[in-house]
């Protein structure tokens, strides 16, 4: 169980730290690079490319906007963490309810598919 939740908080964390970037590059000369469009393609076909009976009907269809708007919310978070000095000891991660709402829906989702094979 502990294992579990390590890896969902890690992964979880990768994702929050990878919207952040997101959002920061979209400010910058990193624009055509790195922006929003390339998190929600890169998350469109990895959603895609999972066995079809690995997803619930009408799984592809909400979890992209789903999970968009929970990363969005955890760059958020992180980025306002970061840039605040009273909570510079605790790094941001998973800081504030958008990074509590990507967590659940990173553990909601590995719980639910745990048994598919």
């Amino acid at each position: 169980m502990f294992h579990k939740l390590l890896e969902v908080h890690k992964c979880a964390t990768i994702l929050q730290q990878l919207a952040a970037i997101c959002s920061v590059s979209e400010r910058t000369d990193l624009k055509p690079i790195l922006r929003w469009e390339s998190l929600h393609g890169w998350l469109l076909s990895a959603v895609q490319a999972l066995p079809l009976e690995y997803l619930k009907p009408g799984e592809v269809e909400s979890l992209v906007p789903l999970w968009l708007k929970a990363l969005g919310d955890a760059a958020c978070d992180y980025l306002e963490s970061k840039s605040c000095d009273e909570v510079k000891a605790n790094y941001g991660h998973m800081q504030g309810k958008g990074g509590r709402v990507l967590k659940r829906l990173v553990r909601e989702f590995a719980d639910g598919h745990r048994n598919v094979t």
